[in-house]
Parts: structure tokens; C-alpha cells; sequence
């Protein structure tokens, strides 16, 4: 990952968690709502690697730690994990299959909001409930993967406009 990209990558996690906080989570859909910051994670390591995925997921979740009420550094581990498996996993997939990345997200966004539901409630957060989760995942899943083409066909173009030479994906 070069520098242009590093500081594009900044920038997309610096918009996702302002649109998050200022204007998805006010919005539920059903009772929950899509986690852009995620889905923008994991599209970068999609793209970059697993790497690049682990670092964007470490800033980002613990840029969100600081902005949330939970036990900090919580979300930093469950992104930063949750980036590095994206990224690992890309090389088993077909890259020219328009699906792939949906499928991905939709799979790691399920994994990771159990995760980190479940290290919540068990750090004695009484707002999660099993019931509450069981609800949540698959729409939350739902919703990242119909977020997905749209944020990871944004991130592959800049990178390819910043960086024309490396085409990673």
C-alpha cells in the first residue's frame, strides 16, 4: 500500500464515521441499521489486503471506541481481526465475480457483529441481549451487502485513480 493510498484510505475512514454518526445510525430500518464504517473496512481490505485491512480496522474501530459509550478498544480488536480475515480470504475468491465482495461483506459483517456483540455482553454490557443479536445479524448483514457494490466500487476506483500502476483486485 503506497502513501497516496494510506492517505485515502484515511479519508474514507474519516467520511465513513462522520456519515455514520451524523446520518446512518439516526436511521433504523426494521431496528437496526447498515455499519457503513465496517463495510468500508472491509471493502479496503478487499482490496489492499489483509495488512491494510488489519491497520484501517484497528484506526477505525478505535476512532469509533472513542465516539461510543462501550469498553474501549473493543471495536478496535473485532475491526482490526475482522480486516485482516477479509483480507486474507480474498485470494480464494473469484476477483472478476461481481458477487464476491457482497458475499464477503455480508459473511464477515454477520461474523463480526456476533463477535463483537458477544465480547460486549460478555464484558457485562446490559444493552445486548441474545435475543436482540439474533434479531440484528442478518439485518445488518443484509444491509452491509446491499451497501457493498456501491462502497467497494468507489474504493477500487480511487485506488486505481491514485495508484494506476498497482491493481490489485
Amino acid at each position: 500500500m503506497t502513501g497516496p493510498r494510506m492517505a485515502l484510505a484515511g479519508l474514507w475512514l474519516v467520511t465513513a464515521i462522520a456519515v455514520q454518526g451524523a446520518l446512518v445510525s439516526r436511521f433504523t430500518f426494521f431496528g437496526a441499521h447498515p455499519d457503513l464504517v465496517l463495510v468500508v473496512v472491509l471493502s479496503i481490505a478487499l482490496y489492499d489486503g489483509p495488512l491494510a485491512g488489519a491497520l484501517c480496522g484497528f484506526a477505525a474501530g478505535f476512532a469509533v471506541d472513542l465516539l461510543s459509550d462501550h469498553v474501549l478498544g473493543v471495536g478496535a480488536l473485532v475491526l482490526c481481526v475482522a480486516g485482516y480475515a477479509t483480507g486474507s480470504v480474498r485470494d480464494y475468491y473469484d476477483r472478476f465475480s461481481a458477487t464476491t465482495p457482497i458475499v464477503i461483506v455480508a459473511v464477515a459483517s454477520a461474523g463480526t457483529t456476533v463477535v463483537l456483540g458477544t465480547v460486549l455482553k460478555v464484558l457485562g454490557d446490559a444493552r445486548v441481549t441474545w435475543s436482540g443479536m439474533a434479531a440484528d445479524v442478518p439485518r445488518i448483514a443484509l444491509y452491509d451487502a446491499v451497501l457493498t457494490p456501491f462502497v467497494f466500487a468507489a474504493v477500487s476506483a480511487l485506488n486505481r485513480r491514485v495508484d494506476p500502476a498497482v491493481r490489485e483486485w
